[in-house]
């Protein structure tokens, strides 16, 4: 669960990265706004909103940066059932201009990662099929779309989000 300024405009985010399982009222807590969110539908929920009780004792907002100098949760992952699922999802977020912070190929993961407005990362992902008789679903030569910035000795990632 992540305590959010503006739940609306979280849920908005969420909803362009995940598919909506929707926004809940509990009889236990009445004056407590929350929405779930889900990449498969045979989950309940992979992420929960919940509205900050005051957003304005709240520090302002930093952008998602991976590698950041940030204590704390770097990103969340929401997981996609099948590649399908995944590259509808990816042309989903293109076509409503949300800001890719970068894409990889981690050898077992296809990966996408987004920010939210309060500065959260959210990872969107799909499981690469395990190879046959590997114990590992981790190919030999995993690819990556990592690139070196200029004049810096830090590693950075690309910013496009393709449909791989």
């Amino acid at each position: 669960m992540l305590t959010v300024r503006e739940i609306e405009a979280s849920h908005d985010t969420s909803v362009m990265v995940s598919n909506s399982a929707g926004k809940f009222h509990s009889e236990l807590f009445p004056y407590v706004d929350m929405c779930f969110c889900r990449g498969d539908e045979s989950h309940h929920h992979d992420l929960a909103l919940v509205q900050s009780p005051d957003p304005s004792t709240q520090s302002r907002a930093q952008p998602f940066d991976m590698f950041g100098n940030r204590v704390g949760v770097n990103h969340l992952a929401i997981s996609y059932p099948d590649r399908e699922a995944w590259l509808a999802k990816l042309a989903e977020i293109q076509a409503k201009e949300v800001r890719v912070v970068f894409r990889v190929n981690h050898g077992m993961t296809h990966s996408c990662y987004v920010g939210d407005p309060d500065g959260n990362g959210v990872e969107l992902l799909y499981d690469l099929p395990r190879r046959s008789g590997s114990a590992t679903s981790t190919p030999s030569s995993a690819t990556s779309s990592w690139s070196r910035a200029s004049g810096s000795s830090r590693t950075t990632p690309t910013t496009r989000c393709s449909r791989e």
